[in-house]
């Protein structure tokens, strides 16, 4: 089982909260995360507010018709954040966050933009298994890409005589997604973009964390917090330099830091006490 998680944060501004209408009925913007349209509703009834979280699965594709009429769920852990200046909402309008883990997903099928199935079985020489799913491969392609499948399928050991070789303790979407980017697809976004940097890690692929680290820097709309958490995490030093010149103010400085300050590194916390010596706005 993967250890990575499906996680993905939505905002939602509404205003007018406080006009005297009881039939209030706002919604956020559509916003797509793991092939499934999210928005968020706010209503107001009796006094009372009531917030609710809508998703649709997005047709697919690979998807047969019939497809789309098939029951689909999904498990998730939500964590719920109000903003409003001075804990107070003002000039009628709030802003709502919400921090969202999937736990578990059934029926959605998700876009492939590279595909690994039995139509690629004659160009390929070995079949990677991950969980139910069989990926057909090139090995001199994936040796070329990783220096750990190189390893693996051309050199000493037993999995390189195999014609079907399993892959352990990874998700298959995931393992999906990191094929693509090897094979040129343009799979890279904010869902998967943690799940694709940790397999280019696990498996050194230096070209998908290059790709990782490019998208990081130019298409990412990730917080510049997690950007510089992710930078030094995976030591993407281009990343981490980018973040830190991206920090201009005193507010830049105060979004990075954490609310526990013992979980900062030492040399980023002293490289923004610096920034803080000279004169910010």
């Amino acid at each position: 089982m993967s250890t990575s998680k499906k996680k993905f944060t939505m905002t939602g501004v509404f205003d007018n909260l406080l006009d005297d209408d009881e039939g209030y009925d706002d919604f956020s913007g559509l916003e797509e995360h793991f092939h499934m349209e999210w928005n968020m509703n706010l209503n107001k009834n009796d006094g009372n507010a009531e917030l609710n979280i809508f998703y649709n699965r997005l047709e697919s594709a690979d998807e047969a018709p019939e497809a789309t009429d098939e029951e689909y769920s999904i498990e998730a852990e939500i964590d719920i954040k109000m903003f409003s200046k001075n804990r107070r909402i003002e000039n009628r309008e709030v802003k709502i966050e919400l921090n969202l883990e999937i736990t578990k997903m059934s029926g959605v099928l998700e876009r492939k933009t590279v595909h690994f199935d039995e139509k690629m079985k004659e160009l390929s020489d070995v079949v990677l298994v991950v969980g139910e799913e069989k990926f057909y491969v090139s090995k001199l392609f994936l040796s070329f890409q990783s220096t750990y499948f190189k390893a693996l399928l051309l050199g000493n050991f037993e999995e390189s005589k195999k014609s079907e070789v399993i892959l352990q303790d990874i998700d298959h979407w995931e393992f999906q997604k990191f094929l693509e980017v090897l094979y040129g697809g343009n799979a890279i976004d904010d869902d998967y973009f943690v799940s694709i940097l940790r397999l280019a890690d696990m498996y050194d692929a230096p070209i998908a964390r290059r790709k990782c680290e490019e998208f990081l820097m130019e298409k990412s709309k990730k917080s510049l917090r997690e950007k510089l958490e992710l930078s030094m995490e995976y030591n993407m030093d281009n990343a981490k330099e980018k973040c830190l010149s991206d920090i201009k103010t005193i507010a830049d400085i105060r979004s990075v830091v954490p609310e526990n300050l013992e979980e900062m590194d030492h040399s980023l916390m002293a490289t923004l006490f610096k920034k803080s010596l000279y004169p910010l706005k």
